[in-house]
């Protein structure tokens, strides 16, 4: 079940809940922080957060990356603008299959391409994409972290990516991979 707090998120065309939020949601538990994916302007809808939950907006990455998070006493949120024109497009570039779903703030559905709901319901991790990897080595550790704190399966085809792209790992900024060993 999806429960969306009317006082944080409003109705908006173009606004989607992503990621591992919807996740949790659907596994029964509170999200630590909200994603957000615009096909619009980020930083206009950040400015609507903040000034709803009475937050702090704060520009965090880099060019090209640029993340709004709006920190309040009721929620954290990250919103950035979709990776494509379409949010069908943008959840096919992310990670697993679990963290590819959209909840639309305007028309209250939930969008799951890629068979989602059925990886959580059998406790599987699967990549997206073969070339999850080459994109974020990062998701390496982050495959092994989410099938410990679910205790999910990490599919086959996933495992064997993992283990011919392991290397990979290498090219990955310090202060991330240590992120990612601290969350497990």
């Amino acid at each position: 079940m999806i429960h969306i707090d009317p006082k944080v998120f409003p109705k908006a065309d173009g606004a989607f809940l992503v990621g591992g939020s919807i996740r949790d949601m659907l596994c029964g538990r509170s999200p630590v922080d909200y994603d957000v994916a615009v096909l619009g302007d980020p930083l206009e809808f950040a400015r609507l957060i903040a000034t709803r939950t009475k937050g702090r907006l704060v520009e965090i990455g880099k060019p090209g990356q640029m993340i709004m998070r709006v920190v309040s006493d009721s929620a954290i949120v990250d919103i950035a603008q979709a990776k494509d024109v379409s949010i069908q497009k943008d959840l096919m570039v992310r990670d697993f299959t679990i963290n590819a779903m959209a909840y639309d703030l305007s028309s209250n559905r939930l969008i799951d391409p890629v068979g989602a709901q059925g990886d959580l319901k059998n406790k599987i991790i699967r990549m997206v994409s073969k070339d999850i990897f080459k994109r974020d080595p990062i998701r390496l550790l982050r495959a092994y972290r989410i099938a410990a704190e679910f205790q999910f399966e990490i599919e086959s085809q996933t495992n064997a990516a993992i283990q011919r792209h392991a290397s990979l790992i290498q090219q990955s900024a310090g202060e991330r991979v240590r992120a990612e060993f601290f969350k497990m």
